[in-house]
């Protein structure tokens, strides 16, 4: 059956097709914008976190360089022989919190060092 319209006779078969094809484009149109907003959404958190590490880079280097420093083992010894007692916690002066710490920093720079080379690399250099 044709029908008419102001290009002509058009054959509805054409018309179904062509409204199933464009549903199918829209589909993915529609897909391909979730998937854009979910990546937006990545990389808004992904911003805020770096944000959250930079600010908390200065923490990083004091406790970095206190940790295993001659004052460190030295405020360690003396809280171990009962000569100092710290004022409130000295998760510090374990070995395990304040390593584990540090640990997590370095595991996660080097990620990001990782993620950044991937990144950077040309396309053609990734096969």
């Amino acid at each position: 059956m044709d029908i008419e319209d102001t290009t002509g006779q058009v054959d509805i078969n054409d018309r179904r097709h062509r409204v199933q094809e464009m549903e199918t484009a829209l589909g993915a149109a529609q897909e391909q914008a979730r998937a854009l907003r979910a990546a937006q959404e990545q990389a808004r958190a992904l911003q805020a976190a770096l944000a959250q590490a930079r600010a908390g880079l200065a923490s990083y280097h004091q406790l970095e360089g206190y940790y295993g420093s001659e004052h460190w083992h030295d405020d360690r010894e003396a809280m171990d022989r009962g000569t100092f007692e710290p004022v409130g916690a000295a998760g510090v002066l374990s070995e395990d919190a304040a390593y584990d710490a540090l640990s997590l920093w370095y595991g996660c720079a080097v990620e990001m060092v990782d993620l950044a080379a991937q990144l950077l690399k040309p396309t053609s250099d990734q096969r």
